[in-house]
Parts: structure tokens; C-alpha cells; sequence
């Protein structure tokens, strides 16, 4: 039985950032559109979704159908709905990223895409629609992911710095009017959690993320140490017990290299009773919120923060 609708639809698609290690350069593969519009013009790979597939089986048939990539672990990005991001009608894209070896995928160009060919991220040409906006965003993603979570990802060598590939030429930026990819060094509305548990860590990014936050994740204080090192975050969300460095040495080290910091702290805690945390709180007259908590907690505790400021 068909279903006719009173009122107009978007069109739903899927767009696909491919970044490809090929020795120690960073590379993102990229598709010469076939047809109108932007026909000529370089763009992300991806298509509209059919209406007997899920948002995952199109993200994977559009990669496959256009660059003859199979095979890649492909997560799920952000979605794009601007009302006027496509000239043929009102379109949502739902965009993917994924990391990959390049001798393991030989880019063939297939369907209505004319070329693929990889490009080093240093070289990247001015690409049709939003996807410059959509690229910007996955090289953050992948900037803060890559080590921090690198389950689905195939592995980074260690000689890799992705300070120095993870810039994007202006031409490609003013295709879509945007600016370097690369992180504020300081600023509203960054935070850093620190946590050894990645699942409640990236469920609060997520949540933190939707509230306008750009946030960083690290699952020690060894790690945050150097990522406090390059951001003068204003909040820092911190657990107390650790492996390696747990949160009490860490804030004792921010101290001592950036005091600044020292009052931008939001400590959280499972261990009800434990003297140690206790002693360490009162010492530093630090905010503690317990877990699990509410995000109105952790919103309240960093209106406290902001008076501070």
C-alpha cells in the first residue's frame, strides 16, 4: 500500500571521508564528480540513501560504487542539514570517516563519479557542496581519536605527527569559507575529561559536544598532561582514580606548568569513602561531583567554574 505525504520531504544522503596513511603521509581520497551539479569538481564520496538500506549499507555501497573501497571500518561522523548546502533540492547528509592503509585500497573510480584519486591533505583542492566543512571536521575527529580510541581504526605508525598533516591549504578552507582545522589554543567552550573509562568519557563528549563544547578526552593524567600543554582549556573534568597518574597528581602538575588552570578543575569520583580524595578536595578546594550523575550537575558545577573566570 502507498502513502502519499501532505508536505515536502528531504532527501537523505550519506558522505564519506576516506583518510588513507601511505608511509608517513596523511591522505584523503577524494571522487571528480560526473555529473551536475559541481560536475568536474572534486568532492567527498557518498550519495543518496535508498529506501531499503540502512544509513551504515549506504555509507559502504556509495564508497564501494564510486572509489572501489570495500572492506573499512567506517564510523559515523555528524549530521549536515544547512538548509541550503545542495542547489537540487533540500538534502540531510549523514557523514562517515574512517583510517586506512592506501596499499590496501586501490582507489577505482566507478558510478557517476568521473575520478578517485587520493589526495595528501596538504594538497587538497577546493571541494563541491559543504564537504570542506565536512573535512574540517573529520581531521579534528581524527586528530582526537586516532590515539585515544583507536578501536576500528588500522594503526597510526608512531613516527607520524599529525601537528604537521592535519593542515588544509587555504584554497580548500575558502571553498567554504573556513578556517584551519587546527584546535584553538585557548578560548570559551573547550573541555578536557579525563577518565580511564572511554565509554563514560565519550558519552559525556557527546553531550558536552551537542552543547556547543569542543572537547578532548585522555584516559590518564600522563596523557592530559600533554594535551594541557597545547589548549588552555576552560573546563577540565577530571576522575580522581587512575592507573598511571591519577587525578590528584594531575592537577599538582598543571599547577606547577600552567596555575591558570588550577581553578578551571571539576573532580568526579565512583569511591564514596575513600580519605585520600577527601584529604585532596579540602586541600585543594576543588568542585567533586559523584558518579553517576545528571548533566545538570555537571552543568551547575561549571556555571561555579565560569564565576570564577
Amino acid at each position: 500500500m502507498s502513502y502519499t505525504y501532505e508536505y515536502p520531504r528531504a532527501a537523505l544522503t550519506v558522505d564519506c571521508v576516506v583518510f588513507g596513511l601511505d608511509n608517513r603521509e596523511l591522505k584523503v581520497l577524494l571522487i571528480e564528480r560526473g555529473l551536475e551539479p559541481f560536475k568536474g569538481k572534486w568532492a567527498l564520496p557518498g550519495g543518496f540513501v535508498h529506501v531499503d538500506e540502512t544509513l551504515d549499507e549506504a555509507a559502504r555501497r556509495e564508497l564501494s560504487e564510486e572509489t572501489g573501497v570495500k572492506e573499512t571500518f567506517l564510523e559515523q561522523l555528524h549530521t549536515y542539514g544547512t538548509v541550503d548546502r545542495d542547489p537540487r533540492e533540500r538534502v540531510v547528509s549523514v557523514a562517515y570517516y574512517a583510517l586506512v592503509k592506501m596499499a590496501e585500497h586501490k582507489a577505482k573510480a566507478d558510478s557517476d563519479a568521473a575520478a578517485a584519486q587520493w589526495f595528501p591533505i596538504a594538497q587538497c583542492p577546493p571541494l563541491a557542496f559543504d564537504h570542506a566543512e565536512i573535512l574540517v571536521a573529520a581531521l579534528d575527529r581524527l586528530k582526537s581519536r586516532a590515539h585515544n580510541q583507536p578501536i576500528g581504526f588500522e594503526s597510526l605508525p608512531p613516527e607520524l605527527n599529525l601537528n604537521e598533516n592535519l593542515n588544509l591549504p587555504q584554497s580548500t578552507l575558502k571553498s567554504h569559507d573556513l578556517k584551519p582545522a587546527t584546535p584553538p589554543r585557548s578560548g570559551p567552550k573547550t573541555m578536557l575529561i579525563v577518565d580511564d573509562d572511554p565509554d563514560f568519557a565519550d558519552t559525556i563528549r557527546m553531550q558536552m559536544e551537542a552543547d556547543g563544547y569542543r572537547v578532548d578526552t585522555a584516559t590518564d593524567g600522563v596523557e592530559a598532561i600533554k594535551k594541557v600543554m597545547l589548549v588552555d582549556y576552560s573546563v577540565i573534568l577530571c576522575d580522581m582514580i587512575m592507573p598511571n597518574m591519577g587525578g590528584d597528581m594531575f592537577y599538582l602538575a598543571v599547577e606547577g606548568l600552567k596555575p591558570q588552570l588550577g581553578k578551571r578543575f571539576i573532580f568526579m569520583t565512583g569511591y564514596l569513602k575513600d580519605p585520600r580524595v577527601d584529604t585532596f578536595i579540602k586541600r585543594a578546594r576543588a568542585l567533586m561531583i559523584w558518579k553517576p550523575f545528571p548533566l545538570h550537575v555537571l552543568l551547575e558545577a561549571i556555571k561555579v567554574i565560569e564565576r570564577k573566570a
